[in-house]
């Protein structure tokens, strides 16, 4: 595990790097090397300033919605700091995807009911079904 490698991953510094040819297509190396990098910060359990930023950085811009919310769960779980956690909350409570909103109400729920009802009144509007009923039931409780 070299978690220099994996933050310059996350941070768009390094090209991703290949495996063996053929067990993963080409065109998801990207997504599975970011993904693992994201594991390793899991795996490993200690944070920094650099980490941080990397999953920030990952929960904000990533073009796919699973990367967003492996970040933000890794995140929400190692980060050791409440104002960070709560940044990165309010932050993926902007995203598109119903998927990364369900993960912001659930962790939020674990890390402050009021921010999690904050967060829940914005979203009970939300297009999608599922997104719109947890926000519902989060106000109810």
């Amino acid at each position: 595990m070299n978690i220099q490698r994996d933050l310059d991953t996350l941070m768009g510094f390094e090209l991703f790097v290949s495996g063996e040819e053929g067990v993963v297509p080409v065109y998801l190396e990207g997504h599975y090397n970011r993904l693992g990098a994201i594991e390793n910060i899991r795996a490993l359990g200690q944070t920094n300033e650099f980490v941080l930023a990397a999953l920030i950085r990952t929960i904000v811009l990533d073009e796919d919605e699973e990367i967003r919310e492996a970040a933000l769960s890794t995140l929400c779980e190692v980060s050791g700091s409440n104002q960070m956690e709560r940044l990165a909350l309010i932050l993926a409570s902007a995203d598109a995807h119903e998927a990364v909103l369900t993960t912001v109400l659930e962790q939020a729920v674990i890390f402050d009911s009021s921010l999690a009802k904050k967060i829940a009144e914005r979203l009970v509007s939300h297009p999608d079904s599922l997104v719109s009923s947890y926000a519902s039931r989060l106000l109810k409780d």
